[in-house]
């Protein structure tokens, strides 16, 4: 399991105006990306009810700035350049992680990563088919 102080560190990387600038400004002047929400979960030891390759999950909550209801997979991409897939698998791992001297790939994988997107104050999910 990740430890506390890991995550402590993730969410404040993930909420440097760097990390929250990195999809750029909507027309009024504010960051993309509202904030960033950390948490990490013990998955079932039973593979065979775990779909995902791991014991752990790293569960990395986008929120938009934005309150829209609904927002598909596409638009997510085409309108606020967001690719949950591009961020479990590059950004995470690449960016945040080795600032803190985690690594997180081949045989030292010892996570896997999940990134959803909400609206600014919670309510709607974005590309749930992704989540």
């Amino acid at each position: 399991m990740i430890e506390d102080k890991e995550i402590f560190f993730i969410n404040k990387i993930l909420n440097t105006p760097t990390m929250l600038g990195w999809l750029g400004k909507n027309d009024d002047g504010e960051y993309f990306i509202d904030k960033f929400e950390v948490q990490s979960t013990e998955l079932p030891k039973d593979k065979s009810k775990n779909w995902l390759s791991l014991d752990n999950l790293l569960i990395i909550t986008m929120y938009l700035n934005t309150d829209r209801s609904y927002i598909s997979c596409d638009d997510l991409y085409f309108e606020f350049n967001v690719d949950s897939a591009w961020w479990e698998a590059h950004i995470i791992p690449e960016k945040v992680f080795k600032l803190i001297g985690i690594n997180n790939s081949g045989d030292n994988r010892k996570f896997d990563i999940q990134v959803i997107v909400k609206s600014r104050d919670g309510k709607h999910t974005y590309c749930e088919e992704h989540s």
